[in-house]
């Protein structure tokens, strides 16, 4: 299983000095001007920071919101970083301006704004990671089953983000590093099974994070 789903890190230690220095002290939230890609799969956007707000948006620096950054983004859609989280620049892009100006900008990315978390912390972000687990497998189950009730849907779907709700909270309750990597072994080479054998139809993106049988 890729650690994008299960491996968050653990509270080690109490720091005077806990804010992630990476952190973009002045971006707080962004809003989508441009789409990048096809919005379907996952696209990448520019966005400008909304540090200074008009009665018609947001005016600010222009920044890349990555492919993949969210599972859905819109014109004029608002972010702002989940809880417990950042904004941090991982890199430039450069492109070609409307009014044909070669430009640069910063590629952003949420981190952790905290080196180290408690376990209040990671108990937040999980309950935000399902959340948005469970988002994200509707809005791929509307594309890839046009023909499924919602109500249908809504049923895999949540069959699909309990399984992985309980396999955080029974992942995380091991303290021991190489008994955890055991059973997170185990609990990935069956996933596939019990979700074809529990919760019926889950788009092939929501499955995207996991390895194959």
């Amino acid at each position: 299983m890729k650690k994008a789903y299960l491996l968050l890190p653990l509270a080690l230690c109490a720091c005077d000095r806990n804010q992630n220095p990476e952190c973009l002290k002045h971006l707080k939230e962004v809003q989508v001007i441009d789409m990048i890609g096809d919005a379907n799969n996952g696209p990448a956007a520019l966005a400008v920071n909304c540090n200074k707000k008009m009665a018609e948006g947001c005016i600010g620096d222009t920044v890349l919101l990555p492919k993949g950054f969210r599972a859905t983004l819109e014109i004029d859609q608002k972010i702002k970083a989940p809880r417990h989280h950042c904004f941090v620049s991982v890199g430039e892009y450069g492109y070609t301006r409307k009014d044909g100006v070669q430009d640069k900008v910063p590629v952003v990315e949420f981190r952790y704004n905290k080196k180290t978390l408690t376990a209040s912390d990671i108990k937040d972000i999980v309950e935000d990671g399902y959340n948005r687990i469970y988002v994200d497998c509707l809005h791929y189950a509307g594309i890839e089953f046009k023909d499924t009730k919602l109500e249908d849907n809504e049923k895999a779907c949540k069959c699909f983000s309990d399984y992985m709700w309980n396999g955080y909270k029974e992942l995380f309750s091991i303290q021991d590093l190489k008994e955890r990597a055991a059973k997170q072994s185990v609990f990935s080479n069956n996933f596939h099974k019990y979700i074809r054998n529990n919760c019926g139809k889950v788009p092939a993106k929501t499955l995207r994070e996991m390895p194959n049988e």
